[in-house]
């Protein structure tokens, strides 16, 4: 599967590239006519700006060198065994150390004692505040992973598993359909069965699936499940899967949730209840929207840890490429899911 927003840091790239091309393009030219007339023809005069420049860059990279050695050295080993006071007393050791260095170059000449103490304080700030950088990088890189492993983690339990209630409720309605009926819908219902729990053995511990197997393992879920309820001619279900049979891939088990809580929570055994569910796909786009009646609205609003979970995959799998609306009035409950697929 494609890293998320693959194609958005690539242009940014681009245009990264282009603004500092065009930067260096205008200062250097600015620099090439401003030179010469400040320093003439004098190429030794030109030299010393450029020893000077040179000399500036030279500072700015050793104070950034000495904060990545810092922070690779003293701060990660203190920090890691919690010596905050430790580190505190190791940078005004850094601070004295860069007085006393300071001192050396001057000749310790006591006319510059103030100069030296206040650069030496400059390039203690600098490298302090540049080891405060790389830390809150570093930071966050970790908590961004940390995120990335809790999510892949969740996203593993979800796949290893399907609700074990629906497993059990299935396999008694082989065992009754064995019973009461003959071997031809037995068998049928052995096949649903066995697709489901291949489905979700093999191909959903892949990143992504071709939208016709997902489309497939949801009749399958359906079937079962229908096959399970009582007799309710008041009951109305309507599923309907549309796409074009071009192949595309979308995430596996992505539309099992919103299903499994439709059928939980939106259906009766004898009362007057409802079920839509509809699925348009294309390589370019999915749309799902599935509407169903509340039987139990106190379970069916508490239930969120689901539609949670759901909401979370969708914002790591698709971040900025879908969009989720849920309604729910008194009696109705509405999902409607539209995803850009890459």
């Amino acid at each position: 599967m494609k890293k998320p927003k693959q194609s958005s840091n690539k242009r940014g790239g681009w245009v990264l590239a282009v603004v500092a091309a065009f930067l260096l393009l205008y200062w250097g030219n600015l620099l090439r006519q401003s030179l010469p007339a400040q320093y003439g023809e004098d190429p030794q005069e030109l030299a010393g700006f450029v020893r000077w420049l040179l000399g500036y860059v030279a500072v700015a990279a050793a104070l950034a060198g000495l904060g990545w050695l810092n922070f690779k050295g003293p701060f990660r080993y203190l920090s890691e065994r919690r010596q905050r006071r430790l580190y505190q007393a190791w940078m005004l050791v850094l601070w004295w150390l860069l007085f006393e260095l300071l001192q050396w170059r001057t000749d310790y000449d006591p006319d510059v004692v103030e100069e030296n103490l206040l650069v030496s304080a400059l390039g203690w700030a600098f490298t302090a505040g540049f080891t405060i950088v790389l830390d809150a990088v570093r930071a966050r890189r970790e908590r961004v992973e940390l995120v990335q492993q809790k999510t892949a983690a969740e996203l593993h339990s979800l796949r290893a598993q399907l609700n074990p209630h629906f497993l059990f409720n299935a396999l008694n309605t082989l065992y009754s359909e064995a019973i009461q009926q003959g071997q031809e819908k037995l068998s049928w219902l052995i096949g649903e069965l066995s697709g489901i729990l291949r489905f979700s053995l093999q191909q959903a511990q892949q990143d992504e699936v071709d939208i016709a197997e997902e489309i497939t393992f949801l009749q399958r879920y359906i079937h079962l499940q229908e096959a399970r309820l009582p007799e309710n001619p008041q009951r109305r279900l309507d599923f309907q899967f549309n796409w074009d049979e071009r192949p595309a891939q979308v995430a596996p088990l992505l539309l099992l949730p919103f299903v499994e809580n439709a059928f939980l929570y939106g259906l009766h055994p004898s009362r007057p209840c409802f079920l839509n569910l509809q699925l348009d796909a294309d390589q370019q786009r999915l749309v799902f929207s599935i509407e169903n009646s509340i039987i139990r609205p106190q379970v069916h609003r508490g239930a969120g840890l689901g539609m949670a979970n759901s909401r979370q995959r969708l914002e790591h799998l698709y971040p900025g490429s879908h969009r989720l609306k849920v309604e729910t009035s008194e009696d109705v409950f509405k999902v409607r899911l539209e995803i850009e697929l890459r």
